[in-house]
């Protein structure tokens, strides 16, 4: 946005009647507090600005201060229980059986949770990697994570929501701000960092009065976060068992297909670098027809944009660990 506004000179945001700045603090946690900032300075001042924001934090009154004139705040719910429709449950991962949380997760859909899945991972490399599993596995799977393009995404969430996919593997890219009805389990592959993620995540189903259930894989190192969720939900959480006997057997079905997954990510790693290639050369010979693109402004290369995430890091991580977070959901409007 930032760079189209300077390289586009036809291009403003002055006539600008309404701002919206939904997730703030998401895209803060996300550091993208200076092109938030200076998307607020282009944009006119007789504008009408609503924030919306989960939780208010420093960084988040900071911004509110910034595109914000006598502000009115509306508070909701303070969104930091579970629905109390929602059954919890959780599978035990010993230390020296983390390798078959695959496994686990591969019984609990095949076996018990068929359709209206909606299953957590950590990284974009384990939401394709399910995906991929799960597709071999004869089950009906979407994926949606951030190496996705928007149409990509739109189209993963429509299949889930017409139900032409029965489970759809997600990053905690779809654990906010998305209204998915009919969602009747979810998995947390891994526990998130915080309980706060986990309220967000299972907040995708039991709502409005609905039920729902809330099954996540809990190894060694994760006890600690899980003895927080306990301690604060109203609720007592179940152990769900699974037999050993089951478990080894979706072990050797994923085992069994370990080779074709491989296959299928070095396939499309050579299709991305056959276009990256092509793209180079279509742009090598532009410049030697003398078809030099006009030089670009930027608002930060690259390189800064790392920098910039790296220093914000370092001078967060004291802070992060003495400030209390109010956990109230907030309307903010001018």
């Amino acid at each position: 946005m930032i760079d189209h506004l300077k390289n586009t000179p036809s291009f403003s945001l002055d006539h600008v009647e309404v701002l919206i700045l939904d997730e703030a603090d998401r895209m803060l946690d996300e550091v993208f507090k200076e092109q938030m900032t200076e998307i607020i300075k282009q944009c006119a001042r007789t504008r009408q600005t609503l924030l919306f924001s989960a939780t208010m934090t420093e960084e988040v009154n900071e911004l509110a201060a910034v595109s914000l004139t006598k502000p009115v705040k509306i508070f909701v719910d303070d969104n930091q229980t579970v629905a109390s429709t929602l059954r919890q449950e959780f599978v035990k991962v010993r230390k020296e059986r983390e390798a078959d949380r695959e496994a686990i997760l591969a019984s609990l859909l095949c076996r018990t949770f068929r359709d209206h899945v909606m299953v957590f991972v950590q990284t974009k490399k384990q939401a394709h990697r399910m995906y991929l599993l799960f597709g071999l596995l004869g089950l009906k799977v979407a994926e949606l994570h951030g190496n996705l393009t928007q149409p990509q995404r739109l189209e993963a969430l429509r299949k889930f929501k017409e139900e032409e996919a029965d489970i759809l593997v997600a990053t905690d890219v779809a654990a906010r701000g998305l209204d998915i009805k009919g969602v009747k389990t979810v998995i947390n592959f891994l526990l998130p960092a915080t309980v706060e993620q986990y309220i967000h995540r299972v907040g995708r189903t039991g709502r409005t009065g609905r039920s729902g259930v809330s099954v996540t894989l809990a190894g060694e190192g994760e006890r600690k976060m899980l003895k927080q969720i306990m301690k604060g939900s109203k609720s007592k959480l179940k152990c769900r068992i699974i037999a050993q006997e089951i478990i080894t057997k979706y072990k050797k079905k994923v085992n069994d297909l370990e080779e074709r997954i491989k296959q299928i990510l070095q396939e499309e790693w050579e299709e991305k670098e056959l276009r990256k290639a092509e793209a180079h050369m279509s742009k090598t010979e532009k410049i030697l027809k003398g078809e030099v693109p006009e030089q670009r402004e930027w608002f930060q290369t690259k390189k800064e944009r790392q920098e910039e995430k790296a220093r914000l890091r370092l001078e967060e991580l004291p802070k992060f660990k003495k400030k209390n977070r109010k956990r109230n959901p907030i309307k903010t409007l001018s």
